[in-house]
């Protein structure tokens, strides 16, 4: 009888074990998935799949773009841009162009960026600016490293990021955007001493960044090709 006590007894724990996975096992939405397409970029590895061009080492990959998508509906926000005629026309050009999937990318490819410079990650980089930019940002930090300081910088809230510009050229798509965020940003020497900047101090700061793209490649990504601004 006790050997069948046992095994009556596993039976009803692994019962309410299965329970148990079945309701705190699953996905919630307070854990860490991947975010869909339409609300980030990520970057695309230098050895990923083949590239038609060299434009593609030193861009920002949506992904979910491709050709077989279906044309969105033209959003409100969009219509009443004053920038309006420019989507209409880089949509023309590209039937999935969409300025809000394009800005929610902006955001994070924005937070990216500033953090690869402050860390030195030449490779993240090289695969989201234009071939000039970059060459600016590494020789940046190029001499930060031979005075051996390092710089850290913490984007608490970016409050805005808005398009001041949007122009096509052929089928060179150009859309310029403003961010207004807020940072703590300081600098230390190889002591550690704090020689700029504040770590207790979060400061507004107004960034503007060029974001072009071919869109007529099949490649739908964007790059940095100017920045104006403290970051």
């Amino acid at each position: 009888m006790q050997f069948f006590d046992i095994i009556f007894f596993a039976a009803i724990a692994a019962f309410l074990v299965f329970r148990l996975w079945s309701v705190l096992g699953r996905r919630s939405g307070l854990d860490r998935r991947p975010p869909s397409s339409s609300s980030f970029w990520t970057l695309r590895d230098r050895e990923d799949a083949a590239a038609p061009t060299k434009r593609e080492d030193k861009v920002v990959h949506l992904p979910g773009r491709g050709p077989e998508s279906e044309t969105p509906a033209r959003p409100a926000a969009a219509a009443q841009s004053p920038f309006a005629e420019a989507f209409d026309a880089m949509r023309k050009r590209d039937r999935n162009f969409s300025i809000e999937e394009f800005l929610a990318g902006a955001r994070v490819a924005f937070e990216t960026v500033v953090s690869a410079f402050a860390k030195g990650d030449k490779k993240t980089l090289r695969a989201l600016l234009s071939k000039d930019v970059f060459s600016r940002f590494a020789a940046a930090i190029d001499a930060r490293a031979a005075k051996e300081e390092t710089l850290e910088v913490m984007i608490t809230k970016i409050s805005d990021a808005e398009v001041s510009d949007a122009t096509l050229a052929g089928n060179i798509g150009r859309i310029v955007v403003r961010f207004f965020s807020e940072q703590i940003k300081f600098t230390r020497n190889k002591d550690g001493a704090i020689i700029e900047g504040d770590p207790n101090t979060v400061r507004s700061i107004t960034d503007t960044w060029t974001f072009e793209r071919d869109l007529r490649s099949r490649n739908p990504n964007w790059t940095l090709v100017a920045t104006h601004g403290p970051a």
